[in-house]
């Protein structure tokens, strides 16, 4: 399917269609609403050439961890200048497809980057079964023809949950959130960590904070009192060991003389904090410029093949872990 099919079904000329596809002025509201429809009907995007200037849809969650966010989207606007590219931001309100397609074609769009889309939604499927170009960022979809970029969320948080064991700790409680697919993969490290080192799994020692609480005081003393409580935390997310560590602190638990807490996340806060936190660093940066040049080489294929990269993270140790006697 072209642009002169396209003007043939709809009865107009090519150069109508391509001054809609250009978001110009000088076309009715109903030519353009029909030429729109009948593009939405074919599942129609427009050609790309390796000259052209690419338009991306960038998906963002309404709610995510500022720090992240910044890093992030500075990675991606640096590249995106770099290959004269424009970007539009999409909040994460409505993600049916056929939606995400309507909008990529009335503002010209030539595909989507969307970030940690959650674990409920079927975009990514739906944007690979309609054929549009796109990158899911920072979510990992294991056996799919899906693209791809992520950091390694699993094996980061195996590593930080190897550091705690090998300080001596076999009893690491885990504090985390549900809805995101980084979320899934870091509680499958912790799992596997523990079942590397043979330490039996305790659900007791498994604390889901619910949405939208921030109350960590009850649930981490109910922890505490148990009869074998545990002498070190995970916490899946930075701002939650930040709380955490607020907790322990109104408490009156000493970090790391009494608990040894690490979590995922690394960011300028987590080496001011007293004491400094033991955390999982992510290349934020390199994986939205990353996720930027695989758009761009999924753009000018001739024929689709999926881009999944993962990238690597690195344990950052400090002072909030130490060895348990």
């Amino acid at each position: 399917m072209n642009i002169r099919e396209i003007a043939q079904l709809c009865g107009v000329s090519t150069s109508t269609v391509s001054r809609i596809l250009n978001n110009k002025p000088d076309v009715s509201q109903e030519t353009r609403d029909k030429v729109i429809g009948i593009m939405n009907q074919m599942n129609f995007l427009p050609t790309v050439t390796t000259n052209s200037r690419q338009s991306i849809g960038i998906v963002t969650p309404l709610v995510m961890f500022p720090e992240f966010m910044g890093e992030l989207m500075n990675g991606i606007m640096e590249a995106a200048f770099s290959l004269n590219q424009t970007l539009t931001l999409i909040p994460i309100v409505q993600t049916d497809a056929q939606n995400i397609m309507h909008f990529c074609r009335s503002n010209s769009l030539h595909g989507m980057i969307v970030i940690n889309p959650p674990l409920s939604s079927r975009l990514p499927e739906e944007l690979k079964e309609h054929e549009i170009p796109h990158i899911i960022l920072a979510a990992t979809i294991r056996d799919s023809e899906i693209s791809w970029v992520d950091v390694d969320n699993l094996g980061g948080t195996k590593e930080a949950v190897n550091h705690l064991i090998q300080l001596g700790h076999k009893r690491i409680a885990l504090l985390h959130t549900k809805g995101s697919r980084c979320e899934e993969d870091r509680i499958l490290g912790y799992k596997q960590a523990l079942a590397d080192h043979g330490i039996p799994l305790d659900p007791a020692l498994m604390y889901e904070k619910p949405t939208g609480n921030s109350d960590l005081i009850s649930p981490v003393s109910r922890l505490l009192q148990l009869e074998q409580p545990p002498t070190a935390f995970f916490s899946t997310s930075h701002r939650e060991t930040l709380n955490l560590l607020s907790a322990f602190n109104e408490l009156g638990v000493s970090v790391p003389e009494r608990i040894s807490l690490a979590g995922f996340g690394d960011y300028e806060v987590s080496a001011l904090t007293k004491p400094p936190l033991t955390a999982v660093n992510q290349p934020i940066y390199e994986m939205g410029r990353a996720a930027v040049f695989a758009f761009q080489e999924i753009l000018v294929m001739e024929k689709y093949e999926k881009r999944q990269i993962m990238l690597p993270t690195r344990l950052s140790v400090r002072h909030s872990t130490r060895f348990h006697t």
